[in-house]
């Protein structure tokens, strides 16, 4: 029917086309296929067909070993830990979809197979640090980056590493998960990692500066009188009942301390009173004895 009008100068053919190419493209990024094929034959046309097992020689005999040549050990190399770069590139995974119509008539751009150079992925992730991306949640999991793999896209858009991958697990078609850009490349970047560092940072250091605020405060409440009158004369009530209750402390520790020094006199006392009441007891026995006048004079 679309052919027909387009026949009959209703509709532009080549207007058709277009729409027909942009609707397959869609199809085929969301990973819906051929509407009009039942689920089996769509599984079958969508699935790749079976690698070959590979072997390292015709026969399939494995090759021979080549023999080990001893060698002396490489003197120890002391490495120098260097630091992270921002952005690391990855390897690209998994199979690169075909081309759809709509990208060989020119509708929808090319996936790019040459890997992007650095300033390409300078460019990407300034477009992301523009957005503030890596201050927003992941787009996948709603959760906010922290101290987690993060990893940006040739496209400029930033998930989870593990987000993406589970994502890449189930979907037909490899493409972003925003924009549906397929073939995509991908790189880690450190900015969640970061502002999850320079996030803890700040909790902690606002809770040291809390607990010195109080204690500063509290040394102010307790040393410089208010200019209110009501408040002066309640703050030197408390300055007179807090030397007042110092003065009766320092009172009842020298009350004790004398208690104590007079306890240890009586305790003296009264071992030294034992000591002689002893001694004079062994005299009084010592005085009973008979004499050498008596035992003569017997």
């Amino acid at each position: 029917a679309g052919m027909e009008r387009a026949a009959k100068g209703k509709v532009p053919s080549q207007e058709i086309w277009k729409a027909i190419a942009l609707q397959d493209h869609i199809n085929k990024t969301m990973g819906l296929g051929d509407l009009r094929a039942s689920g089996a034959q769509r599984k079958a046309v969508d699935s790749p067909p079976p690698r070959p097992k590979r072997t390292d020689t015709p026969s399939g005999s494995p090759a021979p070993r080549k023999p080990s040549i001893p060698s002396s050990k490489p003197p120890v190399k002391v490495k120098v830990s260097k630091p992270a770069p921002d952005i690391i590139p990855l390897k690209p995974s998994g199979r690169i979809a075909p081309p759809t119509l709509a990208q060989k008539i020119g509708i929808i751009p090319s996936p790019a197979n040459q890997p992007l150079t650095t300033g390409e992925w300078q460019e990407a992730k300034r477009k992301s640090d523009t957005r503030q991306d890596s201050h927003m949640p992941c787009p996948i999991c709603q959760d906010a980056f922290g101290a987690q793999e993060q990893v940006l896209l040739s496209c400029s858009h930033v998930f989870h590493q593990i987000c993406l991958a589970s994502f890449e697990r189930f979907t037909a078609v490899r493409a972003c998960p925003i924009c549906r850009k397929q073939d995509y490349q991908k790189a880690l970047i450190q900015e969640g990692k970061k502002l999850a560092y320079v996030n803890a940072a700040v909790k902690i250091q606002a809770v040291w500066r809390g607990y010195r605020a109080r204690v500063q405060f509290k040394i102010m409440r307790e040393t410089i009188p208010p200019k209110s009158p009501t408040q002066r004369k309640a703050f030197y009530e408390r300055k007179l009942a807090s030397l007042t209750d110092r003065l009766v402390d320092a009172l009842d520790m020298q009350r004790a301390h004398i208690e104590s020094s007079l306890w240890r006199i009586d305790q003296q006392v009264a071992l030294t009173r034992t000591y002689y009441d002893s001694i004079l007891g062994h005299q009084s026995i010592n005085s009973r004895l008979v004499s050498h006048v008596d035992w003569a004079q017997a």
